[in-house]
Order: structure tokens, then sequence, then C-alpha cells
């Protein structure tokens, strides 16, 4: 859960869709497409 949460507001992005988050955990469902969390990612993070 870790990977979905962090301590400060991050940009978070649907990679199904492109939907942009901002805050310090990603949305459970995408609020655009209702993909879940595990297609979020970090934007500016290299894996």
């Amino acid at each position: 859960d870790q990977v979905f949460k962090k301590n400060t507001t991050t940009t978070w992005r649907c990679r199904n869709c492109g939907y942009i988050h901002e805050g310090t955990e990603a949305p459970d469902v995408c609020p655009a497409c209702a993909h879940k969390r595990d297609y979020f990612e970090l934007l500016g993070e290299n894996w």
C-alpha cells in the first residue's frame, strides 16, 4: 500500500485514460474511467 501513499502532495496519473490527480494518495477508483487504483502511477518519478 506504500506504493499508492506518500507523505507529501503528489501528482498521480491514470495509465488507462490519463486523468491527473493531486493528493497524498492515489484514488481508489479513477473518477474519469472507473479503473482501479492499480492503474495510477506517479508523475516525475523514475522506477
